[in-house]
């Protein structure tokens, strides 16, 4: 679904053919859905991939956002700008497509008139991303070509915030992880390495069809980032820690608990607020303020009967509601809602 609605509370729907979980799965429909008429359906069309090699391209990859009044649907190989009365404004194609080459695109995010496209290479949909482009809200490249990213083995590059639009580099375990901020017209800007006085940022992923910024312990606002630190199975405490997104440096780190999986559920331009202690017991959320982290209990959340895998979980926080649900296949699928 579309993150974000429109303006006027529009939203929009992919729909996946085939088994979302095997390659040869696609998006092949969109619906246009109206928030104001209790979720009626404005349209339903059909975008599909461009052929390669004389045939259709599949691939489970879908994403949708607002690029001002337009829908920006992403396919396998292409970008498609849909106006709101279903007629297509633009359309944009990967490199692969005018190649006869396996290139796919694996995620999109879109601010403004800003929209980043993430690519992997030939016969890759399984392994890294290895470049990205950026388009405008007219569905025109800021740069001739995608923009490369090195990346040794074991190392993988996620898009992960929209805003700031932001890439993240996970390399393997011993190396700490790469924050990089991209500017308007796509170019990094900026590196960030997440690592504390207590160790490299912990970024435990959770599953491949979340949005971006769920799939990892960071959250973003406009000036700052979050990560948390730190080994979870000792009696040393795990450390929330923030970065200056203007600098670089790292404002703060601090405690939470001792034996401890602390996530992060949530932030806005006050606070970070955070879920910390055991599955098997009741568990605390905290704030920790984003000028130099000053921590405040907010709330308690009671241990459910069944136990829930702490870092197999989704988790959001906003407006004093929580919601948590265990994203993996198996006997869980806990839904929880608690107020403070």
């Amino acid at each position: 679904m579309t993150p974000t609605l429109s303006t006027d509370g529009l939203g929009a729907v992919a729909w996946i053919k085939g088994d979302p979980e095997g390659r040869d799965a696609s998006c092949e429909h969109v619906s246009l859905v109206d928030t104001r008429k209790d979720g009626a359906v404005v349209w339903t069309a059909s975008v599909t991939g461009s052929p390669v090699a004389g045939k259709p391209f599949t691939n489970q990859a879908a994403a949708l956002g607002w690029a001002g009044d337009v829908l920006a649907v992403m396919t396998p190989n292409t970008v498609v700008g849909l106006r709101k009365d279903r007629s297509q404004a633009w359309s944009w194609s990967n490199p692969g497509v005018a190649r006869q080459d396996f290139v796919y695109n694996d995620d999109m995010a879109v601010r403004g008139d800003r929209i980043t496209v993430m690519l992997s290479e030939k016969g890759a949909p399984a392994k890294p991303n290895l470049s990205f482009v950026t388009l405008d809200g007219k569905g025109r490249q800021t740069k001739p070509a995608a923009e490369r990213v090195p990346l040794g083995d074991g190392t993988y590059l996620h898009l992960v915030s929209d805003h700031p639009e932001a890439l993240l580099v996970t390399p393997p375990s011993e190396a700490a992880p790469e924050l990089l901020l991209l500017a308007a017209d796509g170019a990094v800007t900026r590196r960030i390495t997440l690592t504390t006085p207590v160790g490299h940022a912990e970024l435990r992923g959770i599953g491949t069809y979340w949005r971006p910024d769920n799939m990892f312990d960071i959250r973003f606002t406009d000036t700052t980032v979050f990560v948390t630190a730190g080994s979870t199975i000792s009696d040393t405490p795990a450390h929330v820690a923030a970065f200056d997104l203007k600098t670089g440096a790292m404002r703060w780190s601090r405690p939470v608990e001792a034996v401890s999986v602390p996530r992060l559920v949530g932030a806005d331009a006050d606070a970070v607020y955070v879920l910390a202690g055991k599955t098997t017991s009741d568990m605390t959320m905290y704030a920790f303020t984003s000028g130099d982290g000053t921590q405040t209990p907010i709330s308690s959340v009671a241990a459910p009967r069944t136990l829930l895998p702490v870092i197999g979980l989704a988790i959001d926080y906003r407006a004093g509601d929580l919601a948590m649900t265990e994203t993996r296949a198996g006997m869980f699928g806990t839904l929880m809602y608690r107020a403070p």
